[in-house]
């Protein structure tokens, strides 16, 4: 059997058939195939088709997603222990792991969820676009959609700079920690520039 995966999330489908992402494996789309997975990758929408999905096997997927097994020493007999006072650097090192360690765990759920607001976003812009397109309104109810479309607009927005942010942290694969890049990315979202394409009326200051 095969799953669709970038190595972090799984492709599944939501009751109504609207696909998002998710980190269980268990809840993943299965294919008899490699080329079944492969026509569903064809067809996902288009916040996904930049995700780098591919189809991979279950056992792969299994293989890729499980960590190291930690467990604490067993305790011999005649055994003491001692509390260690612990200098403010090492204090400060061991909170700033916790922190890391915490945050790195929830990577893959963030992603997901960003997928999913990504998608509804997408989706809601889509109908939005419609009904100003198709549908006779008068300037209040003009206005509302505008106002709508806005927001959505903004919502996805947010989610393509939280998945850019997510996609450098998690894809360690291919940097180094602490080589510039999200401190870089982070400062380059601060600052939006937009060239337009043929309408630069809409841009010039009044």
């Amino acid at each position: 059997m095969y799953v669709i995966s970038n190595g972090h999330n799984y492709i599944m489908k939501r009751k109504g058939g609207r696909i998002c992402a998710t980190c269980d494996i268990n809840l993943a789309l299965q294919f008899e195939s490699k080329g079944l997975a492969i026509c569903e990758i064809n067809k996902l929408p288009a916040g996904y088709k930049n995700g780098r999905y591919a189809p991979k096997s279950m056992d792969e997927a299994t293989i890729a997603g499980k960590s190291p097994n930690i467990t604490a020493p067993a305790v011999k007999p005649n055994t003491y222990a001692f509390h260690m006072e612990d200098s403010e650097w090492l204090a400060e090192l061991k909170k700033n792991l916790v922190i890391t360690d915490k945050t790195m765990c929830n990577l893959k759920e963030m992603y997901s969820k960003v997928y999913g607001d990504l998608t509804a976003a997408s989706d809601e812009i889509d109908d939005l676009e419609h009904a100003i397109e198709f549908k006779t309104v008068n300037a209040a109810q003009g206005y509302q959609l505008m106002a709508e479309l806005k927001r959505a607009r903004r919502r996805r927005r947010e989610a393509k700079d939280a998945k850019l942010l997510l996609e450098i942290v998690m894809n360690t694969e291919t940097r180094e920690w602490g080589d510039g890049k999200l401190e870089t990315a982070i400062e380059q979202l601060g600052t939006r520039q937009f060239t337009p394409k043929v309408r630069n009326d809409l841009f010039e200051k009044n």
